[in-house]
Formats: C-alpha cells, sequence, structure tokens
C-alpha cells in the first residue's frame, strides 16, 4: 500500500501511462513518489534484498514498462501507394505512416486503405493456393519433382510477403530516427465518431481549462502538466495550438474580471445567510457563526442587520411566483428596464432583500424573462 502524498502534491499521468507528481505551490514536478517528511523520520532501516529478490524485482519493472510502452515491430511497402507503409506494433496493432511528410495515421486513408485491402486479399489467395498445393503433392508420391517445385513456390509466395514493393527490392525490418519520427502516443486513436471541426476542438479545450479552475495569469509551462492526464487536452494536435488556445481563455478570462462587479458586504452577507436553514433564528446565527467575517457589514448596527436578516427570511418563506413578483415591482420602481444582467444592476437593486432573497433559477428566469 503506498504512503499518502505530502500537502501540496497531487497524482497525474503522462500521455504514456507513467505517473508523476505535481506541487502547484514550489512549481516542481517529479516522477519520484514523494515521500512526508514525517514518514520519512519514521522508516527503519532497509532490510538488505538477496540477489534472487533483486532480480525478480527487476524483471516485474521490465515487465510492466513493456505493458505501458508499444513501439514499432515491423513494416511493409504498400504496392503502388508509396511513400506509405503499413507499420505493425509489438502489441499487434497496425497504422499507416508516409515517410516523406512523417505523418502516421490509425486510421489510413480511402485510397491506401484499397491498396490495404487489395495486398491482404492476394496474400490471402497465395496462401490458399500454397496450402492446396502441398496437400497435393502430399498425396503424389511418385512426383519427387513437382514436390521440389510446390516447395520452391512456397518459398518464393513467403519471400513475396515480405517483399511487397512493385520493383521487388527486398524490405528492410527495423527503424531508426530519421526514418519514423513519431510517437505512438501522440497519434489519435481509432474512433468511429465523426472528426471534430476547429471551433469544437477550442471550444472542449477552453471547457477544460474552465472545469480545472486555470489561473489566467499563471504561464502556460506551470498549467500544461495538470491537464495532460485528461483525454481533452489531445484534442488540439499540436502544442502551438494548445498555447494559443490557453492564451487567448487567458485573454477572455482576464477581461471577464474586469467587467465583473465586486460584491459589497451586504451582498456577501446576504449570500451567507442563504445557506442557513429558514427556520433558525438570528441569536442561533451569532452563537454558532460569531467567527464568520461575512455577518460583519460596515456601517450596519446588529439591530439593522437582524431586522434585514428577519425580512430576508420572510421573503424566503413565500411562494416563488410571490418573490419573482416583488422582484419585478422593484424594477419598476427603480426604472430598471429588462431583460438585462447582473453586472448591470444598480446597488439599489443589489443591496435590496427582494433580489438577494431569489433562489439563483428564479435570478436567471427574472433577469432574462422570456
Amino acid at each position: 500500500m503506498s504512503t499518502p502524498l505530502p500537502s501540496g502534491w497531487t497524482e497525474h499521468k503522462a500521455p504514456s501511462g507513467i505517473p508523476y507528481y505535481w506541487n502547484a505551490e514550489l512549481k516542481k514536478s517529479t516522477y519520484k513518489r514523494p515521500v512526508a517528511e514525517e514518514a520519512a523520520q519514521k522508516v527503519i532501516a532497509p532490510v538488505r534484498e538477496s540477489a534472487e529478490q533483486i532480480s525478480e524485482r527487476k524483471r516485474v519493472s521490465r515487465e510492466e514498462r513493456k505493458k505501458l510502452f508499444d513501439r514499432p515491430k515491423s513494416k511493409i511497402r504498400i504496392p503502388d501507394c508509396e511513400p506509405w507503409v503499413l507499420v505493425t506494433t509489438k502489441r499487434k496493432r497496425t497504422f499507416v505512416h508516409n515517410t516523406e511528410t512523417k505523418v502516421s495515421l490509425w486510421t489510413a486513408p480511402k485510397q491506401v486503405q484499397e491498396k490495404i485491402d487489395l495486398m491482404k486479399n492476394k496474400k490471402e489467395a497465395r496462401s490458399t493456393i500454397a496450402i492446396e498445393e502441398r496437400a497435393r503433392v502430399s498425396e503424389d508420391e511418385n512426383s519427387p519433382a513437382e514436390e521440389e517445385e510446390s516447395e520452391n513456390d512456397v518459398l518464393e509466395d513467403e519471400l513475396e510477403e515480405e517483399d511487397l514493393s512493385s520493383d521487388g527490392e527486398p524490405v528492410e525490418f527495423g527503424f531508426d530516427e530519421e526514418d519514423i519520427a513519431y510517437q505512438l502516443n501522440d497519434i489519435v486513436p481509432e474512433t468511429n465518431e465523426p472528426e471534430l471541426s476547429k471551433e469544437e476542438a477550442i471550444s472542449i479545450f477552453k471547457r477544460l481549462l474552465s472545469e480545472n479552475h486555470i489561473d489566467p495569469y499563471h504561464p502556460w509551462d506551470l498549467v500544461y502538466p495538470k491537464l495532460v492526464g485528461d483525454e481533452r487536452y489531445r484534442v488540439l494536435s499540436s502544442g502551438d495550438e494548445r498555447q494559443e488556445v490557453f492564451n487567448e481563455y487567458c485573454k477572455e478570462a482576464i477581461a471577464k474580471k474586469a467587467k465583473h462587479k465586486p460584491k459589497s458586504a451586504i451582498q456577501k452577507f446576504f449570500d451567507f445567510i442563504l445557506t442557513l436553514p429558514q427556520n433558525m433564528y438570528w441569536v442561533e446565527v451569532k452563537r454558532k457563526y460569531r467567527k464568520e467575517p461575512t455577518l460583519k457589514v460596515a456601517g450596519r448596527s446588529d439591530r439593522e442587520l437582524e431586522r434585514i436578516y428577519r425580512e430576508f427570511q420572510l421573503c424566503r418563506k413565500r411562494s416563488s411566483e410571490q418573490r419573482m413578483s416583488d422582484f419585478f415591482k422593484l424594477c419598476r420602481v427603480n426604472n430598471v428596464q429588462l431583460p438585462t444582467t447582473e453586472d448591470e444592476l444598480p446597488s439599489t437593486i443589489l443591496n435590496d432583500v427582494r433580489y438577494a432573497s431569489l433562489m439563483p433559477e428564479e435570478r436567471k428566469q427574472c433577469l432574462q424573462p422570456s
């Protein structure tokens, strides 16, 4: 059982599946699991492992790493479809790779897929002919010359499976960095869903930033380690696109904050008492939440706050239709035209119990009536 992470550390997963750890306060990441100082002090000198135990632990570690990584194993040229090649990985997965543009795809383009299907059909046909020829030769024991000829034909078929190029040159197996410049984890996985448009991809990536409450004042280098474990991180194809959308998101978030009015002390007071039960008396509120700073409003005496609290609770006990009707009357008195937004409401509305006692869904209906 792994020890709990120290305060400030969170666990994430890289696209390759390997876990790493991030500390937002220290702005530091590491692949080694952090250990709390108290836990480290309690650690007793470890028992020395035997050579067999060390060997077994390393073997298990190697097997686990093999499960996480997948690498190319072999490639075959696709006839009449250069420069595309069909690549098979160690985990028996196949994809196509363009040796000129260095593009790798799980799903082959239509023309390339047709050539692959034709290549597979020819291979199956040759295999069937070879099997029938071997069966016929085995029955005819008096024809050693034909048997030798059949074996030669089968050998030629096997060689053709390795050499499917139009010029007849032998296909080289194995890969180097110059030949295949790609990472399997960056290839878009095969899916039957339609491809997203650029606008949809940008919208999904911005939603990822918003749901993770990304601070628009933080640099990209400190933000992306928190996002790489989410599948939506790869909805954009490159790091430059992600950073460009991130910069656009930051500008929008900063502009939105600049337009948003800061709440007054009485508005914070209303927001807090809206979370309290309707049958709770003011004396009980003062006793139970005596350390709550929002219960102290500058310029308002305790008696005045008690009166506002009672009016607020009376409004909450009314029906939803009555509360919304009271709000519309308040707007008419203050010459407020609807529809509008909360940022455009004057302080005389925002600081009134008839608006503050509305539930969030009621406020939305009142400000944007159909």
